[in-house]
């Protein structure tokens, strides 16, 4: 599972994964199922943290060690 993947790469560096889903293709109930099993698993792992992406470009932006333009 590349979420397990990405949580283990995170020991080193600073990582991010981004679900977007749509309502026809998403909103069945086995992939809604799917979703909230993922997000639960995620809950429980130490430094995850669940951002929109507005708040995920705030926080980006205030960051002293992430290079942006100017």
């Amino acid at each position: 599972m590349i979420s397990i993947v990405l949580y283990a790469e995170a020991g080193t560096r600073r990582r991010m994964m981004s679900i977007s889903t749509h309502d026809r293709i998403s909103g069945i109930p086995g992939r809604v199922k799917l979703i909230e099993e993922f997000i639960r698993y995620a809950q429980k792992q130490k430094g995850v943290a669940f951002m929109r992406k507005d708040e995920i470009a705030k926080w980006a932006l205030s960051a002293a060690n992430i290079p942006h333009e100017n």
